[in-house]
């Protein structure tokens, strides 16, 4: 890895990948005054469990709403019935 790759690029905390910054998405929580940088797959993967353990950030946020959303047309199709 040349140093441009290097500068460009993240650790996942939870599985150690190497996130190219430049090409692929990193997700970053914080709880209090840690944070970690989680590559997609692992924030998919663990984004529940880390929310109930206190951990915030805009894309667990998102997530959030995306939820409700779904929530709201569901309950408004089986109103609809």
């Amino acid at each position: 890895m040349d140093n441009d790759e290097t500068a460009e690029s993240e650790l996942c905390e939870n599985c150690d990948y190497i996130i190219n910054c430049a090409n692929e998405n990193i997700f970053i929580i914080t709880k209090g005054d840690d944070d970690k940088v989680w590559c997609q797959s692992c924030f998919e993967d663990l984004w529940k469990e880390a929310m109930k353990d206190g951990w915030a950030g805009d894309d667990i946020e998102e997530k959030m709403k995306e939820l409700k959303k779904k929530a709201k047309k569901k309950a408004k199709k089986q109103k609809q019935k």
